[in-house]
Formats: structure tokens, sequence, C-alpha cells
């Protein structure tokens, strides 16, 4: 079954979080759960300032629509926020590697990891699991979620917030970032089929996914990030930036639906709701500590092996069963699942129910 018939599963496939809640207004962010990472130890550095600390901000207007541009395009972003908490960020500031998690320790396997898994694994011709495959190896199993705003993930997931550090992650020039729904990749500018990522795996430096009500930005692969930093007046900038454009998006400037993947659950349709993300976005920034973190990643690639199948989720055979609709009863061969309280059957593949990821 090709990647793009199983649209169901990956719209059904939780994410180590909560289905999306309305959010609220917050004080500034106190530290949340995040698959984020903790690992060996590349050197750090912190700058007194940013080289660019003199640039010339450009007019509102230019700075707004330079964000909202940005904002059509999620899948090709280079720059990239991830919210963590001041113990990871400690963990970072004393060497350990910015991708070192396989899972949470909370919440296990991220959805997109058991979407993986079931691709990979299921039935099917060999061409229609290369892709799904290729990402499935281990060289990719350590992992951070990011997005391309950082307001939009500022409130975190029906669950709260994710951190209260943000980290400012910037991907290399030959980075090649693909996106999982439309199966393309973009390589050195030009768009291309997932598929042609086989040709160089060590390029891979991010992948475009959407769940069911959520949509994330993965990086699975330390060797293509460029620099990762927090506490710097580039982020002070940028957040300043982000600011204005929800200003502008307030006082009505801008369209609400362009920032349809902006957020990392659904946008707010009124603009009212826009206020929440603004409040807890300024008070982040006149909190942020004025020590900067700024680290250029110094990590070697290997795609290992292909990672064993996870037992979260598994067929266990196939059962005659009779379909719903009564008034013309067929039956039909289901695959059955294990465990039966945590998984179903989606066509020929088992997915997880969103209650083992609460």
């Amino acid at each position: 079954m090709p990647i793009t018939a199983l649209w169901l599963v990956l719209l059904m496939l939780p994410n180590g979080a909560c289905s999306p809640s309305p959010p609220a207004a917050l004080p500034p962010p106190s530290p949340g759960a995040l698959d984020v990472d903790a690992g060996a130890a590349p050197v750090v550095t912190e700058p007194p300032a940013d080289a660019d600390a003199g640039v010339r901000a450009p007019p509102d207007a230019e700075r707004r629509e330079a964000l909202r541009n940005r904002y059509l395009a999620p899948s090709t972003a280079r720059v990239l926020y991830t919210w963590t908490t001041p113990e990871q960020l400690a963990a970072l500031r004393a060497g350990e590697r910015v991708l070192s998690r396989e899972s949470s320790p909370e919440k296990g396997h991220a959805g997109f990891d058991h979407l993986l898994s079931q691709l990979t694994y299921q039935p099917g011709a060999d061409q229609e699991r290369e892709v799904p495959a290729l990402l499935f190896h281990a060289g990719y199993a350590k992992k951070r979620f990011a997005w391309h705003t950082a307001f939009g993930a500022i409130l975190g997931l029906g669950a709260g917030p994710y951190g209260s550090v943000l980290l400012r992650v910037t991907l290399k020039p030959t980075a090649v970032v693909t996106d999982f729904i439309a199966e393309t990749a973009v390589v050195d500018g030009k768009t291309v089929a997932a598929r042609e990522l086989t040709k160089f795996p060590e390029r891979l430096g991010a992948i475009y996914y959407e769940g069911p009500g959520y949509h994330e930005i993965v990086l699975p692969n330390e060797s293509m990030i460029e620099e990762v930093s927090a506490n710097t007046d580039t982020i002070r900038r940028e957040l300043e930036d982000e600011l204005s454009f929800l200003q502008g998006i307030r006082e009505g400037d801008l369209r609400t639906r362009e920032l349809a993947h902006a957020f990392v659950g659904a946008p707010p349709y009124a603009i009212e709701a826009l206020e929440p993300y603004r409040a807890s976005l300024r008070a982040f920034l006149d909190h942020m500590p004025a020590e900067p973190f700024v680290r250029r990643p110094s990590f070697a690639f290997q795609l290992g092996v292909k990672r064993a199948q996870l037992p979260f989720c598994r067929s266990s055979g196939r059962k005659r069963v009779a379909t719903l609709d009564l008034s013309h009863p067929v039956h039909v061969m289901q695959v059955q699942c294990a465990p039966m309280s945590a998984c179903r059957p989606n066509y020929d593949v088992c997915r997880p129910v969103p209650e083992p990821f609460h």
C-alpha cells in the first residue's frame, strides 16, 4: 500500500501529547515535557554577543511580509525553534549532544516513530517501503521536534508548554528537507521525489510531518545542524519580529488563514485568540536570561542498520469479521492487532490508539 494510501494512518497517530485544547493566556512558560535530548560532548562556546548585533532591522511592514512568506512554506524552513527545559539547556552547556534521545522517558516513542515502524515492516512492495525504511535506520533514531515559528508552539499542545527555554536551530546549507506527506524533498533548492534521499542519506536535515491535529518538523541528524543557540540577541530580534507580526494580525493587517502552518496545532481562527500567544511571547522576552549559549555541533553521520520493529503495535494474524453495514452484511479478513487494549487495525496496518500516549 503506498504511503499516500496510508493517509488515515498518519492522521490518527498521536505524538506523545493529548489532543489539542483551546489555549489560555499564560505567565512566563514553565518547564514541560518534550521529546528532546542529551548525549556525548562537542565543544560549547558562549560568545558575549551576536556577531550581527548591530544589523539594522527592516521596517515593520517588511518584517511582517518576510515572516508571512516564511509561514507559507514550513517544509523548507532552515531556521527552526524548539522549546525545552532549563535542565536540558544545562546539559547542553555541559557538553551533551544536541540529539541523544530515541524516546521520551515519560511517553515512550513518538507517534512518528510508530508510524515509520509500521510502514517499514508492513507487507507490500519494497519500493512502497523505501523512504520509511530509510528513515527508520539507527542513524536517525535520536531526534528533536521543532517548528518554524517560536510563537506557534509556545503554549504547547493540550498538556501545556513544552518548556521555558527556546533553542534556535540553524540547518546547514547542504541539508535536505523532506515533506513526509507530499513525499518530496528539497535538494539544493530543487524539489525532487523523496526516494532520492537514498542517494545521500547523510544530508537529511529535517522532516516535515503532520499528525492528527498537529504538525512538526523532525530533526533526526545532528551532522546537518550548523548551529544551536539560546538567549542571544538574534533570538531577541526574531521574537520581536514575531510580536510585530502578531500585532499586525491582531489589528487586521494580515489574513489569519495564512497562519495555518505557523502553529503546532489548529490555528486560532478568531483574532482575539491570538492574544494568549502574543502575551506569552512578550512575557518570555521580558524574562529571557542574559547568558547566551551558542554551539556549532561537530558530529559524523552514520546511517547504521535498520531499527527493529517497535513492539507497541503488531499484527497477530487475520480474522473473518462482518462489516458494519447491516443492510448488506459482508465478511472480510481483518488484521488483528496486539495488544488489543492499545492498538486497532486501519486497513492492513495496526496503529496505536491515543490513550497510551496520554
